[in-house]
């Protein structure tokens, strides 16, 4: 039987990155009514730096654990990213400019060592 593959899509109003103590972590935020509201989450303790995985969540809640990303990339527009053997890959839809871009995309190669990042001049 093939595994189900299921895509996380939807437009992020907010996006935040955090460097703090032990942990750095990045949070895209889509729209709709509070309950509801779509998130993506990726975090990575710095004790774990070599460590292949990050730490993933999203809503629906059955999307989270530690999973390796095969490949992501960041532009001006979008976020994408696809797991190995999760079953699952997100396509974030970015309705804003990500103020502070380079801090952003700091944090997320520390979460991301491979990530692709893409400036709005390329």
């Amino acid at each position: 039987m093939i595994p189900l593959h299921r895509p996380i899509q939807f437009e992020a109003v907010s996006v935040a990155a955090v460097e703090t103590g032990d942990y750095c972590q990045v949070k895209f935020v889509g729209t709709d009514e509070e309950e509801r509201r779509p998130y993506v989450l990726l975090k990575r303790k710095f004790a774990d730096l070599d460590d292949q995985r990050c730490y993933f969540e999203s809503s629906p809640p059955m999307f989270a654990g530690n999973f390796r990303v095969r490949s992501a990339k960041l532009n001006p527009d979008a976020f994408t990213a696809y797991f190995a053997g999760a079953g699952f890959d997100v396509r974030v839809i970015l309705r804003e400019p990500i103020r502070d871009y380079d801090k952003f995309c700091r944090i997320l190669k520390l979460i991301l060592p491979d990530v692709e990042i893409v400036t709005a001049t390329e």
